[in-house]
């Protein structure tokens, strides 16, 4: 009977023991899944700035190709600008000719 009594006494601590392990093996799962979502939400944040990222760069270069295309109007114009001024010239000097030939004639 003794001999039982122990071994039930052996077997209850045990299982105590095999509780007491449970219970510290779900408060570590407890610990990783905390720190798992922690890690989860950390990743949404740095998708999020790398999108805000992204989208300021795409800004950015439209920017650029918006001030590329200005630029060019401006060349555009400036090389009409210089016709509309070589024209201009050519015609003096040719007033200028018929000026001398006039006076010229004049005289």
């Amino acid at each position: 009977v003794q001999s039982m009594q122990q071994r039930a006494q052996a077997a209850e601590q045990e299982l105590e023991s095999m509780e007491q392990r449970a219970e510290a093996a779900e408060q570590v799962l407890q610990s990783v899944q905390q720190r798992l979502e922690e890690a989860e939400l950390e990743l949404q944040s740095a998708q999020q700035h790398a999108e805000a990222a992204e989208q300021e760069v795409q800004s950015m270069q439209q920017r650029a190709q918006a001030a590329e295309q200005e630029l060019e109007s401006m060349e555009q114009r400036a090389e009409a600008a210089e016709q509309v001024l070589q024209s201009v010239q050519q015609r003096l000097e040719e007033a200028e000719l018929e000026l001398q030939s006039a006076q010229q004639h004049a005289e």
